[in-house]
């Protein structure tokens, strides 16, 4: 019994699931780690992501930031007269 339970559980870890579950993989120098069941993004992860962004990236994000919202004040100032 012993034995059919080893083989069917080197089967069972053998083969590929026949449902793919989602994951975040990151990339650590030559190592690449998948953290299964976690979504690609979330709201509460925004530190990371401005982490993760490089030089030109952040710098176009931030510069788009704040053309947004000083385009939503020069909107609101405008219908304001």
């Amino acid at each position: 019994m012993l034995a059919s339970l080893r083989i069917g559980w080197q089967d069972s870890m053998s083969k590929p699931s026949a449902r793919r579950r989602r994951g975040v993989t990151v990339t650590l120098g030559k190592t690449q780690v998948t953290k299964i069941g976690e979504d690609g993004f979330s709201w509460g992860d925004v530190y990371h992501v401005i982490m993760s962004m490089t030089w030109p990236r952040f710098f176009a994000a931030m510069i788009g930031t704040w053309l947004l919202v000083n385009l939503v004040f020069a909107s609101a100032y405008a219908l304001g007269d």
